[in-house]
């Protein structure tokens, strides 16, 4: 029995032995395969080391006229430098099979919203035959410089957008990306690692990905037809309960993208179907009501299921207008980071909402109130660094000098009963009466006077401020002016975010310090004077403007414009990239 034992495991052993030899002589065969290709790829192709004179002379003047042009200058000198000047995409008798996995990522930028055509494709589809019929080799030059230049704004646009900063508004504030292409595009060989290399460049937050599916869907729609306008006449509002000739039509529009069968979350609107037979022709039931009310929540509406002229309109909206809107914003979120990391918040400024999350799942939700349209809320990136219990308000200077001093000439104790300390200069030292000033000496351009509101209920911050330094001076506040989270359009601050349940935000963000309990920060932001609490953890806060995004349950959000982002951007890019 031994015996037998001891013989099964020599031959288990030598069988081992035979596979690890025979993997080792498979591996060493890949490898030496993978070698001749990469000897072939280095043998075949030829020398690439553009002058000045030919790089100005084989770009096209589209590309010439891109923001990105100095750039890929540089990326390209490099890029071939570092390749010991070899071609990339070109032999001297043939194209790379690179080449044409190059195209097909070129080609398929419609999914991103960008045009194929302004990458040059059209002039590269023939180029099997051009090789055919015979081709100069200084024209294969000027083909491998022209694809690596269209190559390159492709994925600089892919990553970070086409508008570049300097023409976007001075509320935008675009992430600095370190693209690195340059790093991959020189060890790429084949076309898997093309492929690889491209899409690490695309944004990776899921909010993209979930955005480029509903594009597809609009899209869909809009190859079909998409719908037809609506028409109440002359009826105000239609009511639930109500009979009236339009609702068929209306029940026909919705059940193209909002069907609804009694459940408060479809997992897919596009994949839930009426049966329109189903229903009493001209009966605004109750069924309709609730499509009704999940279409008008997608669009930033009050949900209370009333058919006015506002939702009617909304209804109304073109399919080739939502996906040119859903292309804006995917444009525009390629200006932003390409990951938050696990824990961030998020505030959408178009949708008056505050969303934090942990591990990427939300944790936290409020209204907020933003910037009217002349004090608009900036767009950037920071970081929350601290929280101020019963902060002090010290006055901008716009807000005191044009604002402040026409009530101060009416009324020279108005800001004293609200709780305002008034000083000569700029600093807090010299406190003064503002009774004793004769205001009418002063103008909106000649005010030396510092204004600081101190701690209180009545304080234009509330009962706590939430700092994320930055030179734009914006930040979170609670805010005395609660009853404003009762509208739907809430642009009124002069520019910093009002938040609608700040004690739920400061128990959030302190709830790993434990010194920090409710009472604790109840006490805090009832006090008399100032109290400054770092966070243990930095948050990454994102203010977006996004007029369309996916929200959490998988549904296609469209908001109001309430800046005209929309359509500056859209008339600066019909200029900057027009096909011609």
């Amino acid at each position: 029995m031994k015996y037998r034992i001891l013989s099964l495991l020599a031959i288990l052993m030598g069988a081992t032995v035979l596979l690890s030899v025979s993997s080792l002589i498979v591996g060493s065969k890949n490898t030496e395969i993978e070698n001749e290709l990469e000897d072939e790829f280095e043998y075949r192709s030829f020398k690439v080391a553009p002058s000045e004179l030919e790089l100005e002379n084989t770009v096209s003047h589209k590309i010439k006229g891109s923001d990105y042009y100095e750039e890929i200058k540089d990326e390209l000198r490099n890029l071939y430098s570092q390749r010991n000047n070899q071609s990339i995409w070109f032999y001297s008798d043939s194209p790379k099979p690179i080449f044409y996995e190059a195209l097909r990522q070129i080609n398929s930028g419609d999914t991103h919203g960008l045009s194929p055509h302004y990458y040059g494709v059209d002039e590269l589809k023939n180029v099997d035959s051009l090789f055919q019929r015979g081709i100069s080799k200084e024209h294969v030059m000027e083909m491998e410089i022209e694809m690596t230049a269209n190559y390159l704004l492709y994925n600089f646009h892919i990553q970070s957008g086409r508008l570049p900063e300097k023409l976007m508004s001075g509320y935008w504030h675009k992430d600095k990306k370190n693209k690195g292409f340059l790093t991959d595009l020189v060890k790429v060989k084949t076309p898997e690692q093309l492929k690889a290399q491209s899409e690490s460049a695309f944004p990776t937050h899921h909010k993209y990905a979930e955005l480029l599916e509903h594009l597809n869907k609009y899209r869909e729609l809009e190859a079909s037809g998409g719908w037809s306008t609506i028409n109440i006449g002359d009826t105000k509002v239609i009511e639930p309960g109500e009979m009236h000739e339009a609702i068929p039509q209306i029940r026909e529009r919705l059940s193209v993208t909002d069907p609804f069968f009694n459940t408060p979350k479809p997992t897919d609107s596009f994949e839930i179907s009426y049966d329109l037979n189903d229903f009493d022709t001209n009966h605004y039931d109750e069924i309709l009501q609730a499509s009704v009310k999940q279409f008008q929540q997608r669009h930033g509406l009050a949900p209370d299921g009333r058919l006015g002229k506002e939702t009617i309109a909304a209804l109304n909206i073109p399919v080739a207008d939502k996906v040119s809107q859903i292309e804006l914003n995917l444009e525009r979120m390629r200006w932003l980071p390409s990951e938050y990391g696990a824990d961030y918040a998020e505030v959408n400024i178009p949708d008056y909402s505050l969303k934090v999350y942990q591990d990427n799942e939300k944790s936290l939700e409020m209204k907020v109130v933003v910037g009217a349209e002349f004090t608009s809320t900036p767009i950037f990136s920071d970081t929350l660094k601290y929280l101020v219990f019963s902060p002090t308000w010290t006055v901008p200077f716009s807000i005191k000098s044009k604002e402040m001093l026409p009530k101060l000439q009416e009324d020279s104790g108005y800001y004293t009963k609200l709780n305002y300390k008034f000083y000569r200069g700029w600093s807090t030292e010299t406190e003064i009466d503002p009774s004793k000033v004769d205001w009418s000496e002063y103008s909106s351009s000649n005010f030396p006077f510092n204004v600081v509101q101190q701690p209180g209920g009545s304080n234009s911050l509330g009962r706590v401020k939430f700092i994320m330094p930055n030179d734009l001076s914006i930040y979170l506040h609670d805010t005395p002016s609660s009853h404003l989270f009762n509208r739907y359009d809430r642009a009124f601050s002069h520019g910093c975010i009002r938040v609608e349940k700040p004690e739920l935000l400061a128990e959030y963000l302190l709830r790993d310090q434990t010194e920090w309990t409710s009472e604790g920060i109840q006490k805090a932001m009832f006090s008399n004077a100032p109290k400054k609490v770092y966070l243990e953890k930095d948050y990454h806060v994102q203010i977006t403007y996004l007029t369309a995004f996916v929200d959490e349950n998988g549904l296609m959000n469209f908001r109001k414009d309430i800046y005209g982002h929309d359509k500056s951007q859209a008339d600066k890019l019909k200029h900057l990239y027009a096909i011609q």
